[in-house]
């Protein structure tokens, strides 16, 4: 068996890794398609419901989009040209060209050849690599423009700086928390190669700026963001083999592990940089979207690691061969596995179609899970008494431990009550939910009260998707 270095320097490798990355994402993409199930991910109907409304004439007249929830982003301006199908296209075209782009950056730099296969193939092996490339969060989007911005700025023309701070002006508008890794990562990047420093502390002067200027009129608008309820999860932040969608794989941490132990030899001119990946790590904990900035200087960290395992000098040379070739199947393995979960996941058609009937009926206020929020309101077009989001929503907690109760009550006259102060008129239930997101059984809580048929109608029941309406007789909101 020959070495992985003879592989690692052949440059028909770079290509094969090339269109891996678009047909890697492209395969998740068909598959769903041919087994009937609809666009990844919960957040995703929130970005086609605002490029949706955004079109010409389209008016939010049941107010879906109101408060800091219809905060356009450049994304969701771009979605509105197509909006389904550049819900499918743009995470799949954004991911390929971020690579394509990523692949010149590693060329201009003077990157050798195994080290650019190691990396490229690295990231395209990785979840967070599959995730932005087919969920339609603007993940995918943003990377492609701090990887665009950032070869316009490596190219050192005076044109080429000012196109640099035009795409990293519209990064900037994605998110906070984009601005802010950018900045730190220029800073860090001219901190180690010594270059463009004064072009690097200029640009992320006008930044920062611009972000005071855009988020400062924000926080006057809508006010400080509250972070309520916020799960804090090691494993599902960072282990995509336990559950977290934009994390990475064991085996992936596994080199990145060797790689920042055998660059702490050199921690003096790496500390920074080290800082920099601690402090977003931490943040990624709260905001699990802090990863996407990991992303690079993980793969890069775990590339250098692989090439020092091949160089080092093994007793057993046999043994060295084969641990290095478990690592590799390690890291198929774990991609595959990413593939196959995504395939999988949720929403489902039948959810689809529930919600579709639904959109044909009197219009209302739907009780359900709280991350089918934005789910509900796009296909139904009715108001979600409960979203996913955790900002700017004064009344969150309010409405979860409204819900709460109301999940779990079995007294009749308090349910109407409830249902009468939340101005709820539909419920929506399927069967994760009655199996372990809210109840556990039928007798329990809200279920046990479907049986009154004088507060609740089942008006819809197909394939394990159930929508009740709640009767007032005569209640008054």
């Amino acid at each position: 068996m020959k070495p992985l270095m003879y592989y690692l320097k052949k440059k028909e490798l770079t290509y094969i890794i090339l269109v891996a990355a678009i047909l890697l994402p492209l395969l998740i993409y068909l598959i769903r398609i041919e087994i009937g199930e609809p666009l990844l991910g919960q957040e995703s109907y929130l970005h086609l419901l605002k490029a949706e409304l955004s079109q010409a004439g389209s008016l939010d007249e049941l107010g879906l989009l109101s408060d800091a929830k219809g905060i356009f982003t450049p994304y969701d301006f771009i979605l509105s040209f197509s909006p389904i199908g550049f819900s499918y296209f743009l995470p799949l075209l954004s991911g390929f060209f971020s690579l394509l782009l990523f692949w010149m950056i590693l060329k201009e730099l003077k990157v050798k050849l195994f080290m650019i296969n190691s990396i490229l193939g690295l990231t395209v092996l990785s979840p967070m690599y599959l995730h932005f490339s087919t969920y339609s969060n603007g993940l995918g989007f943003s990377f492609l423009l701090y990887i665009l911005g950032f070869y316009l700025f490596i190219k050192q023309k005076k044109n080429y700086m000012y196109y640099s701070f035009l795409i990293f002006l519209l990064l900037l508008l994605m998110g906070v928390l984009h601005g802010v890794f950018l900045i730190a990562t220029l800073l860090i990047y001219t901190h180690l190669t010594k270059k463009q420093i004064y072009e690097a502390r200029k640009l992320s002067i006008e930044l920062f700026l611009s972000g005071v200027l855009f988020y400062g009129y924000q926080l006057l608008q809508f006010g400080f963001p509250k972070f309520q309820n916020v799960t804090i999860s090691l494993f599902l932040t960072f282990f995509s083999d336990i559950g977290a969608t934009t994390g990475f794989s064991i085996f992936n941490l596994l080199l990145i592990g060797i790689g920042v132990l055998l660059l702490w030899e050199k921690k003096r001119k790496y500390f920074p940089m080290f800082i920099l990946l601690g402090i977003i790590s931490l943040i990624a904990l709260f905001f699990p979207i802090s990863t996407l900035y990991l992303l690079i200087p993980f793969q890069i960290i775990a590339a250098y690691g692989l090439y020092k395992i091949q160089e080092m000098k093994w007793e057993l040379s046999r043994l060295k061969k084969y641990s290095i070739f478990l690592v590799i199947i390690g890291l198929f393995f774990s991609s595959i596995t990413f593939m196959t979960t995504s395939i999988k996941s949720e929403p489902h058609q039948q959810k689809i179609e529930a919600l579709q009937w639904l959109k044909t009926q009197e219009p209302g206020v739907v009780l359900s899970f709280q991350d089918y929020g934005y789910l509900i309101e796009q296909v139904s077009r009715k108001k979600a008494f409960l979203e996913p989001t955790h900002m700017y929503l004064t009344d969150l907690a309010y409405k979860q431990n409204l819900s709460q109760v109301l999940f779990s009550t079995r007294n009749l006259k308090k349910a109407k009550f409830l249902l009468d102060e939340a101005s709820i008129d539909y419920i929506f239930i399927d069967e994760p939910m009655k199996n372990g997101l809210i109840w556990k059984n039928d007798e329990e809580g809200l279920l046990f009260l479907f049986r009154n048929n004088e507060t609740f109608k089942n008006v819809y029941l197909l394939s394990g998707v159930e929508i009740w309406k709640v009767l007032r007789n005569g209640i008054t909101k």
